[in-house]
């Protein structure tokens, strides 16, 4: 197998740590991998298109390339990164579920996860700097190794006898492949949890979907104020009455379920009736909370149906699919 070099890829280091490059050899990831990574010709990951109405963008100085999405891509499905091998990130993230999983809680290495397994797909475009439910990640960066630290999830939490995320890198700098690849990326084989970060997040990033009716419909408007000419009368009503837009992504037309921190529900029409009825409890976020009056829509059917047609439209299919978001291994 011929030599490459990162130069003649005109790929650069995925961090501002970047460091003289060498050349590598392919043999020990084509061993692995079967051909499904070729670091001659990767995937376009740093050049996407991304439509003009987009404004939001939580990458910061962490920029997207090519061989840092595939290091990253690796990292999110290999189960080497569990403490006992059975689990990775795209186990409770899986791509046939818009990178989420059907299960109202995610199985770990000791136990259940205690909330619904959030979605990734536009993770990029996301409205804001904090990640999680309870947005405990101040980037999306801290976000990616968590789970890997967490006792339930993936195990490395350095208690009950478990390593933590040093024992883990030195348990990655002994596997071949990790070697080829953080050489690749960084110019040398050195396994560190901030290495991992950066891949996993631009990895993430990576996961974008444009290509649904909202979206075609929304390249032929000035802005979202204005009916969609592609848009039924009832889609463009609900598009209305939902003025600020969720991060859903739904195949197929159909909802991509379940929904809420909790799973509760695979019927969107659950969720809008539990929005537009807030019951009163302690602890209820301000925003349903308004002036001290738990929020009470008081949406017709009609209206919740205009609405469950419009989120409808939001559904890509690529990215259900597509090979270069797939399980490598």
């Amino acid at each position: 197998m011929a030599l490459i070099t990162l130069t003649s890829l005109l790929l650069v280091s995925c961090s501002s740590e970047a460091e003289e490059m060498t050349p590598v050899s392919q043999d020990a990831i084509l061993a692995t991998f079967d051909g499904r990574i070729d670091l001659e010709n990767l995937p376009n990951y740093a050049n996407q298109e991304i439509p003009n109405y987009i404004n939001d963008d939580n990458t910061a100085t962490n920029f997207i390339t090519d061989g840092g999405v595939v290091l990253g891509r690796v990292l999110f499905y290999d189960k080497n990164l569990s403490i006992d091998n059975t689990v990775s990130c795209s186990s409770c993230h899986q791509q046939s579920f818009a990178f989420s999983d059907p299960d109202a809680a995610s199985t770990g290495v000791n136990g259940t996860t205690g909330r619904h397994s959030m979605r990734l797909i536009n993770a990029r475009f996301a409205d804001g700097d904090n990640f999680f439910w309870d947005e405990r990640a101040n980037t999306l960066e801290l976000q990616t190794t968590m789970p890997i630290q967490d006792h339930v999830e993936m195990g490395f939490s350095g208690e009950d006898g478990n390593e933590d995320i040093q024992g883990l890198c030195d348990k990655m700098e002994t596997i071949d492949y990790y070697n080829e690849l953080f050489t690749f990326v960084y110019g040398d084989s050195e396994v560190t949890e901030k290495r991992m970060q950066l891949a996993l997040a631009q990895f993430i990033r990576s996961i974008q979907s444009f290509d649904s009716k909202y979206d075609a419909g929304r390249s032929q408007v000035a802005d979202e104020d204005h009916n969609f000419p592609n848009f039924t009368d009832q889609e463009n009503k609900g598009k209305e009455l939902f003025s600020d837009r969720p991060e859903f992504n739904n195949p197929a037309g159909e909802a991509n379920g379940p929904f809420m921190h909790t799973g509760f529900s695979v019927d969107f029409e659950d969720v809008l009736d539990h929005y537009n009825n807030i019951p009163d409890v302690v602890g209820l976020d301000r925003r349903l909370n308004p002036q001290g009056n738990p929020q009470n829509l008081a949406m017709t059917q009609e209206e919740k149906e205009a609405v469950i047609a419009f989120i409808k439209t939001l559904g890509g299919t690529d990215v259900y699919t597509n090979e270069k978001w797939s399980d490598p291994f």
